[in-house]
């Protein structure tokens, strides 16, 4: 009898453990997934990020484009009228 009380001890023993080892695996999943969520909406967040950027860029472009055509504009009219234009 002693020898099988001195294994259901040593038994007892490991299994301690062993519970605790389980619920911290649980904790360490759930950190996990809950990390890969993150990391799935700070994704989401930098594409929707770079999309506006790219948008902005477009519109940038594009003002630019028009304020070109804006100045050309009103130096050819500032010509037409023999007037000349500010800082020349």
């Amino acid at each position: 009898m002693g020898e099988i009380e001195e294994l259901r001890r040593r038994v007892e023993a490991l299994e301690a453990p062993l519970d605790q080892v389980q619920k911290e695996q649980v904790v360490i999943r759930h950190l996990a997934e809950t990390a890969e969520i993150d990391a799935a909406t700070l994704r989401g967040h930098r594409r929707s990020d770079m999309e506006f950027i790219r948008a902005m860029r477009d519109t940038q472009l594009r003002h630019g484009e028009m304020l070109r055509s804006l100045v050309t504009g009103q130096r050819q009219l500032l010509a037409h009228f023999g007037i000349t234009p500010p800082g020349q």
